[in-house]
């Protein structure tokens, strides 16, 4: 996703990361993504918050990192899931307008 989004010609209006691997996107393209990027990730993930941060200190576009408290990778545990989607709809409503769906 960050990869791609790093190299398009026209820009993204915005980007989410649930749980993922940003890190693993590699330093040039984190540093030239210029599509604004949430990364959400949970407190209790097994590899932890770390490689969200370490992406995160990578790029210089407009970035937000959600730790999600008492969240596993999968967001199993109760009101973890609702509260990374009501992130990510926080996020795109930042950055989307209506028109965009039409």
């Amino acid at each position: 996703m960050i990869r791609i989004a790093a190299r398009e010609n026209t820009p993204l209006r915005a980007l989410a990361s649930r749980g993922g691997r940003p890190d693993r996107a590699g330093l040039e393209p984190l540093k030239a993504l210029a599509t604004p990027l949430l990364l959400v990730t949970g407190e209790l993930d097994e590899e932890g918050p770390g490689p969200n941060q370490q992406a995160f200190d990578h790029l210089t576009c407009e970035r937000e990192l959600a730790i999600i408290k008492g969240a596993s990778h999968a967001f199993e545990e109760l009101g973890t899931l609702e509260e990374a989607t009501h992130r990510i709809v926080g996020w795109f409503q930042r950055w989307l307008t209506p028109a965009d769906f039409a």
